[in-house]
């Protein structure tokens, strides 16, 4: 669920640029395996990316929808849930 606190915001897009273009383009500029690639996101922005890392992570204020489109589900951005999430699946 997006933050209430965060109403009256909008984001700007390219058309034919994403975050999954970027990261694509920055694993293909760093000779980085896709599947050696992770991403954090909560926002439906994100859901382009989280399907094109190989681990993608949704943060647990995100919607349903931005969950469903990511491999792992972690705590809230607002309870450290990427800090969890590195820690349990990259670190460990």
């Amino acid at each position: 669920m997006e933050d209430p606190k965060l109403n009256g915001h909008f984001e700007l897009y390219a058309k034919r640029i994403s975050k999954a273009t970027a990261i694509l383009k920055t694993l293909a500029y760093l000779h980085i395996d896709r599947k050696n690639s992770y991403a954090f996101g909560d926002g439906k922005n994100d859901r382009e990316m989280l399907t094109t890392v190989h681990h993608g992570f949704a943060m647990g204020n995100a919607s349903a929808e931005v969950q469903a489109s990511a491999a792992h589900v972690v705590a809230s951005v607002y309870d450290d849930g990427v800090a969890q999430g590195i820690a349990k699946y990259i670190l460990a």
